[in-house]
């Protein structure tokens, strides 16, 4: 039952990454980031790193993370939960995305947060 559950979780999180990346609505991008905060079991998630490529059934909630980590990159200072888990994550490429996200938000330019340097 557990591993249906997780399927079906992982499923609805892509769904909803999905809708992240048609949209530029702060809004609509706020419910999606609190939807995945609320659904993926982002404690496991954020297990410690390793050189774990992250496919295959063990990784669903992983790859749905995955989606929405790489649409963050576009709504700077939002997901802060989610980079985190990414960034603790066991898998190579959520961990990237993390990292990805927050370099752009780093570089600025129209609608970016631009982070001080120190």
């Amino acid at each position: 039952m557990r591993g249906k559950f997780i399927s079906n979780v992982s499923s609805a999180v892509r769904i909803y990454g999905s809708l992240l990346m048609q949209t530029k609505d702060d809004e609509r991008a706020d419910r999606v980031i609190r939807f995945a905060e609320e659904t993926l079991p982002l404690k496991e998630i954020a297990s410690g790193p390793t050189e774990a490529p992250g496919f295959g059934p063990q990784f669903r909630q992983h790859m749905a993370l995955d989606i929405v980590l790489q649409e963050l990159r576009r709504f700077p200072g939002k997901g802060w939960t989610l980079i985190q888990a990414g960034l603790q994550s066991p898998t190579v490429r959520n961990r990237n995305m993390a990292i990805q996200a927050l370099a752009a938000w780093e570089r600025g330019g129209p609608g970016r947060l631009k982070l001080n340097s120190y």
